[in-house]
């Protein structure tokens, strides 16, 4: 009887030496008679992670390229890596070219990352190259040869199918990330796992690869070309499990959740489901007795835009507007938040991306008391406005956009941020070396080059009352 077939992953960026190149010396005459040999390549750590979750398996073996002249390359360890940390038992180092000098050095470097992987088995071969780049005999090499490796690999065990799926409210990950932005906790983004999309947040990211050592170590980001452990938070609960026990219902792809390009893959190492012990509260009374008792809809007016747009100062006067009216309201200003709340962040991506997701949580907790919440934050990047606009409520949330050029904000530079910002003495500065994202579809759009603040604030107050916010 034949045994079970075996699937093979090519892995390497030499583009004459990939998965057709190692086709002829696969094949043997007695083929229907031994176990079926199938191979597949790739050139791209990224590409491997995708085909690992779109196809749905686990493949037998990973054979990686490694050019003697070049060594054991980043990629070369990133592939080594996907592949252990994602089931596949064994790996076998294709040395191509080179004398026994090349091929002891890598395989001794081999035999270093060798603890730090979970392959059952890795086994390094040297193939021989000729001047026009086909296979050659390697003379000072009397092991067994590629194919006879391959028939001697471990079946894949078989699954009992007896883990059943768990409902998950949040996973941990181990992710490949490859966007250019790189992944911060607070981030939001969409995933599709378990045959549903929902919308998952970044709680945690604890480690990343070393891609020379492979050693784990502590990270507060990914960048691109990344691997790392990270825990997700899911909007909706769903069914799944780890990927090493069904990869149908472990793997899945990140997705940008305004561009809808995919930016990363997930393979889920664990399922968490929400403490049974811990329930919400009902309370007698609620955001819309709160609402009723001060006269007004509770709502989060979200100003954004560059320092020194005027978005605190309009901010302001709109407040003083709906006080003379009798109306319940709260500014959060990103300067004073920072002396309190926020006063453990600075200012990279990663300290802003937590910057906005703490006034989103706080925004929340004072609509729930039904008040008319005042936002003043630069909010550079528009992820984490649809992250504040999730976690307040759509029909309660209204972006503003203070549109004010920065040739006009520099000229203000009120607290002379720019000029510091401009000499280097202040890193990552909106509008000089941080990007601002302008909101592409706000509520409210003010033109400060256009109007006064007090005429700017009136134009606030009437859309509030076009709405129903106010009477």
């Amino acid at each position: 009887m034949p045994g079970s077939d075996v699937r093979i992953m090519v892995c390497g960026d030499d583009g004459d030496h990939g998965a057709s190149w190692f086709g002829p010396m696969l094949r043997s005459p007695g083929e229907a008679e031994s176990r079926p040999i199938s191979t597949a390549e790739t050139d791209d750590p990224q590409n491997f992670a995708d085909r690992l979750i779109t196809e749905s398996f686990v493949y037998d073996v990973v054979l990686l390229l490694v050019d003697a002249r070049a060594g054991i390359l980043p990629d070369t360890r990133r592939f080594a890596a996907i592949a252990s940390l994602t089931g596949i038992p064994q790996a076998i180092v294709a040395v191509l070219g080179g004398d026994r000098a090349d091929f002891e050095s890598i395989s001794r470097g081999f035999s270093a990352l060798a603890p730090k992987l979970a392959f059952r088995r890795i086994t390094p071969i040297p193939l021989g190259l000729s001047k026009d780049g086909a296979e050659a005999e390697v003379p000072w090499y009397s092991g067994p040869g590629l194919r006879q490796i391959l028939l001697e690999s471990e079946e894949k065990p078989v699954r009992s199918g007896d883990v059943e799926p768990a409902l998950a409210d949040g996973v941990d990950a181990l992710v490949v990330w490859t966007h250019q932005t790189p992944l911060f906790r607070g981030r939001a983004y969409l995933v599709m796992l378990g045959g549903r999309t929902v919308t998952a947040t970044v709680i945690d990211i604890s480690t990343r690869l070393d891609p020379e050592t492979l050693d784990e170590v502590s990270a507060r980001e990914l960048a691109r070309g990344d691997i790392g452990r990270v825990s997700l938070s899911l909007t909706h609960p769903l069914e799944c499990q780890t990927y090493a026990a069904n990869p149908e219902q472990g793997g899945f792809p990140l997705i940008d959740r305004l561009t809808r390009e995919g930016v990363g893959s997930g393979f889920v190492t664990a399922v968490r489901v929400r403490n049974a012990d811990i329930v919400w509260h009902r309370l007698d009374v609620d955001k819309a007795a709160r609402s009723k008792l001060k006269g007004q809809k509770p709502a989060v007016l979200w100003f954004t835009g560059l320092s020194g747009a005027g978005k605190s100062t309009i901010a302001n006067v709109v407040e003083k507007r709906l006080h003379a009216l009798g109306h319940h309201t709260m500014i959060l200003d990103g300067d004073n938040v920072r002396h309190g709340l926020n006063r453990d962040l600075g200012f990279s991506e990663a300290d802003r991306v937590e910057n906005i997701r703490r006034i989103a949580e706080v925004s929340r907790l004072f609509v729930e008391a039904g008040l008319i919440v005042l936002v003043s934050f630069i909010s550079p990047y528009r992820a984490e406005r649809m992250l504040a606009r999730d976690r307040v409520g759509e029909s309660e949330f209204l972006e503003i956009f203070v549109d004010t050029p920065i040739g006009e904000c520099r000229r203000r530079d009120p607290k002379g941020l720019y000029e510091k910002a401009d000499s280097g003495l202040i890193r990552n500065f909106t509008g000089v070396d941080a990007p601002y994202e302008e909101p592409e579809d706000p509520e409210i759009r003010l033109r400060t080059l256009e109007g006064s603040a007090e005429a700017l604030a009136d134009e606030v107050v009437s859309v509030l009352h076009a709405r129903g916010i106010i009477a």
